[in-house]
């Protein structure tokens, strides 16, 4: 006969295992196939089996939620038949990860730590979003596996390069394993102006971050238009830019400049300021040299006397504006011939 309900000792439950009937409340749920350890992506047949609160079989058949698992990893329900189920999973997130199945106040679990798979991309990350140029910067580089985690034993090397082409870049690295698929590079340099970006490669794995660039703090002046060649008296017109040390306008300078050359007779003009309108390039008319030879015109920034820009311009006389002659001997007598020196010189005293 069979007794329902029946509670034995083990011992004495195992003389006459025929005539004990399984209690009929779950006791236990209990897990198999979840090794301890196992990597992101590893695929891994689990089975769970239900007990009653004896330690026997119970003959459960029926669904209850499993958790513990992300979408695509698993089943969202584990289907029980006749006390025991099997499904696969697939753990992807890296980390301390518990499989639960419960069924009013009983659960079952079981815990497995998951590792990163192999390194499967890259990421940059610079630490700003703008910088000045010529302003060190530094560039974070993280390996990560197919699933998104870190991929903490990537010991592969890397190389980097950048599209604005004055930059300074780190050199090459091989990632080591106490790295943790994470480093840091100091010492990137941007050195022109506009979004300028960064790039890492290892292998066909690659990737890039960018920021903008904006002008550096110093200026320098720069002379862009000065004729060739002058002439006495002719006026003629000058322009100049403001740059940083690297050659970037600088469109926000609001400098004032002033005007000095080596011909002491030059008509120059008063000083200038450049203005918003200016966007960082100012031309200046009506500059008149006088004295033949090679002529400077040195442009500087007051308040910055540093930044000097010189024009070296050669010099030719005007037209001619008068004439002088002079006899070669004060006296002659007679039919004596003599010479004649007539001189044209223009309005400067220029010959």
């Amino acid at each position: 006969p069979v007794y329902p309900g029946l509670a034995l000792p083990n011992a004495s439950r195992a003389a006459i295992d025929t005539v004990v009937a399984p209690h009929a409340d779950i006791g236990a749920f209990v897990f198999s196939g979840l090794p301890g350890t196992t990597t992101a992506g590893t695929t891994h047949s689990v089975s769970v089996a239900v007990e009653d609160t004896y330690g026997n079989a119970h003959p459960y058949s029926g669904s209850l939620p499993l958790t513990g698992v992300e979408v695509g990893e698993g089943p969202a329900q584990v289907v029980f038949a006749g006390g025991a189920a099997t499904f696969d999973v697939t753990l992807k997130t890296a980390g301390a990860r518990t499989l639960q199945v419960q069924s009013g106040a009983v659960i079952g679990e079981a815990s497995t730590t998951v590792s990163a798979a192999a390194a499967a991309s890259l990421a940059i990350v610079l630490a700003d979003t703008t910088r000045p140029a010529g302003a060190a910067t530094s560039a974070t580089v993280t390996a990560r596996d197919a699933y998104g985690n870190v991929a903490t034993g990537f010991v592969g090397a890397v190389t980097f390069d950048s599209d604005d082409g004055a930059a300074t870049v780190p050199a090459g690295y091989t990632f080591t394993l106490a790295d943790a698929g994470v480093r840091q590079f100091g010492g990137v340099v941007f050195r022109t102006v506009g979004t300028q970006s960064i790039e890492v490669v290892s292998g066909a794995m690659s990737a890039s971050d960018d920021l903008e660039v904006t002008p550096g703090a110093d200026v320098v002046l720069v002379l862009t238009q000065a004729p060739g060649a002058a002439t006495a008296g002719t006026p003629f017109a000058l322009t100049f830019v403001a740059q940083d040390t690297f050659g970037n306008p600088k469109l926000d300078y609001r400098g004032t400049v002033g005007f000095v050359s080596n011909d002491p007779n030059a008509t120059l003009p008063a000083d200038v300021t450049f203005e918003a309108a200016d966007n960082g390039s100012k031309t200046v008319t009506g500059v008149v040299l006088t004295k033949v030879g090679t002529a400077t015109i040195d442009i500087t920034d007051i308040a910055l006397p540093a930044a000097t820009t010189r024009a070296t311009i050669p010099v030719g006389p005007g037209g001619a504006a008068s004439l002088t002659v002079v006899l070669g001997h004060d006296e002659r007598s007679g039919d004596d011939p003599t010479t004649v020196t007539v001189t044209a010189r223009d309005a400067y005293g220029n010959i």
